[in-house]
């Protein structure tokens, strides 16, 4: 956190939308794990590097640590740089997808508070749902703690929910700094999974995260019917080896 307030932090904004409308009363700036410049301290340039090594160590299939051409070529993924984030009181970050091919994201919660709400998680059905725009609309009609995956931290379930009896146990997670999460937005087939769509809710005090995202071309972009062929192959290989 002090090495992001170091480098200077701009107000969030996203591709799509202005400073302070999507993202409210929310602040970012981005560690290149790699940098050379000597400004940013080497602790944090060492963490970095390792957030985004097991990242994708831990949660990208080993085919996805593969060329798609043989003998080299265009990798299958690739991390970007780390994004650290600061919410104010009251900030907060609209229903979304990562979207831009950004197949994995792994999220830590650097001062232990939570607020981020996935409406559709542990659903199957998406009636009616054919791009972000419906997923977004039918998001807003879910009842937070009580439908989809609310994680709170330190401020409590009640800075998001008018009464305890309105959550459900399965509903909720608890988490703590330095805890993270990870989830996947593009199913195998290269569509949006719309169980990812998330959004940061108003949280009551001064909130602040790092995400790093793993983004894939190969998942969504030309080649990625040789990926998917790939990953068909080493899992058929798998499957079989286990018999």
């Amino acid at each position: 956190m002090s090495t992001a307030s170091s480098l200077g932090m701009k107000t969030a904004g996203t591709r799509n939308s202005d400073a302070n409308t999507i993202r409210k009363h929310s602040y970012l700036t981005w560690l290149d794990p790699y940098d050379i410049s000597g400004v940013v301290p080497t602790e944090a340039l060492s963490v970095g590097r390792r957030l985004m090594i097991k990242s994708g160590a831990i949660f990208a299939h080993e085919v996805m640590h593969k060329k798609i051409l043989e003998g080299g070529g265009v990798d299958y993924f690739f991390a970007e740089d780390v994004q650290v984030a600061k919410y104010d009181a009251a900030g907060s970050f609209d229903y979304h997808h990562d979207g831009y091919s950004r197949f994995l994201t792994v999220l830590i919660y650097l001062n232990g508070v939570g607020g981020t709400y996935f409406p559709f998680a542990n659903s199957e059905t998406f009636h009616n749902i054919t791009d972000e725009a419906s997923a977004v609309n039918a998001a807003r009609k879910r009842a937070v703690g009580k439908e989809g995956l609310l994680l709170v931290g330190k401020e409590g379930v009640e800075s998001y929910v008018s009464s305890l009896e309105n959550t459900t146990t399965k509903s909720v997670v608890e988490i703590q700094g330095g805890d993270a999460i990870a989830f996947y937005s593009y199913k195998p087939s290269g569509e949006k999974d719309w169980n990812a769509l998330h959004c940061s809710l108003s949280v009551p005090e001064e909130k602040w995260i790092s995400t790093c995202w793993s983004r894939s071309e190969a998942l969504t972009g030309p080649f990625s019917y040789l990926k998917k062929e790939a990953m068909v192959e080493q899992l058929q290989y798998e499957s079989l080896g286990s018999v």
